[in-house]
């Protein structure tokens, strides 16, 4: 049963607790050059890189989470992607999933990571654009990524809003989300 139901938005209180991390990303990062007039290749190929490293680290835990806490929610696992579009710019990746061997994180831990994830996939769709208008030929077939292959419902964010109205029901598991999530943006802030 929620508590403080009438008064509590978890969307609301995930984006104003990461809001200062959000703009640092958009801002000062290796991802915010891919939105300048001026985007090379070398750019992209950089934040590709980046991008794979951070999901090599937590999409195998994000996956387990997801399976154990909320089995029916349509997650599109990002690494296959990624190693798609890096093979296409000539950098070698397997699609062999991350190991992870440790007890599943907290439902909480999983939120603020997904929170992150799913968030940055509609940014991507205005990075969609933007890349593909600056490099177009260069990166065609290496944009998987950015357009979840495609794969992505019109109506998925509604979808991802939803499960974490459901499922954070009071203030501690929101500010333990709060947390994770920070922590998923530090982790991109390298």
């Amino acid at each position: 049963m929620r508590n403080d139901s009438a008064v509590l938005d978890p969307m609301l209180e995930l984006r104003n607790g990461t809001q200062d991390l959000h703009c640092r990303i958009e801002t000062s990062t290796h991802f915010s050059v891919l939105m300048q007039e001026q985007v090379t290749l070398g750019d992209y190929l950089q934040a590709l890189e980046l991008l794979s490293r951070f999901y090599a680290d937590k999409e195998s835990q994000l996956i387990a989470g997801i399976t154990h806490y909320f089995s029916a929610f349509n997650y599109i696992p990002r690494q296959p992607l990624l190693n798609h579009d890096l093979r296409k710019l000539g950098i070698a990746k397997d699609d062999k999933p991350g190991e992870f061997t440790t007890a599943v994180p907290s439902k909480s831990e999983i939120l603020g990571l997904l929170y992150v994830v799913e968030g940055s996939a509609l940014g991507g769709q205005i990075i969609t654009r933007h890349l593909a208008q600056k490099l177009g030929k260069q990166i065609s077939e290496a944009m998987r990524f950015y357009t979840l292959d495609g794969k992505m419902p019109p109506d998925h964010w509604t979808k991802v809003k939803c499960l974490f109205r459901e499922s954070l029901n009071d203030r501690e598991e929101i500010a333990q989300t709060v947390f994770s999530a920070r922590e998923a943006f530090n982790c991109l802030l390298i």
